[in-house]
């Protein structure tokens, strides 16, 4: 079981359309989703991905396993991040230095771009390479994220 965790927006409605829309593209029951607000909480997390400007201002005050990963929104946060032990940071926004991006937008589907090879937590290597996500009217960074956490979870992601 990955416990992955949502830094979201304070738009209640939004984060609950972001977790109802995870579970619909990937098939992994072995995801438990929480949302955290802007605040630390208690869970140890392998998973937390930031969708607020404010997220990770200090990552180390968040609960993470030994290999956690941190999925960061580069088009709200750029710079330092202090992280601890062997957590690694995997990008991600509608910019070319982001790990996973978008390459286009259909009518109906989202076609995203894994432009740096990354390690999912199984420590399996996920290669460059693009796959489409089905669209939802919780905006294009958000999906890119929720991509990015199923992606490191090991979830098999379905249109």
């Amino acid at each position: 079981m990955y416990n992955v965790g949502i830094i979201t927006p304070e738009n209640a409605g939004a984060a609950d359309r972001l977790i109802t829309f995870f579970k619909r593209f990937t098939y992994n029951d072995d995801i438990n989703l929480t949302l955290i607000g802007a605040s630390p909480c208690d869970s140890v997390f392998d998973v937390i991905v930031g969708m607020s400007r404010s997220a990770f201002e200090d990552a180390s005050a968040y609960n993470l396993s030994g290999d956690a990963r941190l999925i960061v929104d580069t088009d709200l946060r750029r710079g330092v991040f202090k992280v601890s032990g062997g957590a690694q940071v995997i990008s991600y926004g509608l910019n070319s230095r982001a790990c996973v991006t978008a390459s286009s937008v259909g009518d109906e589907v989202l076609t995203l771009c894994v432009q740096r090879s990354i390690t999912n937590l199984k420590n399996e290597k996920i290669d460059e390479q693009e796959f489409t996500i089905p669209l939802a009217d919780i905006g294009i960074n958000p999906l890119i994220g929720m991509a990015a956490a199923a992606l490191v979870c090991g979830a098999e992601i379905h249109v």
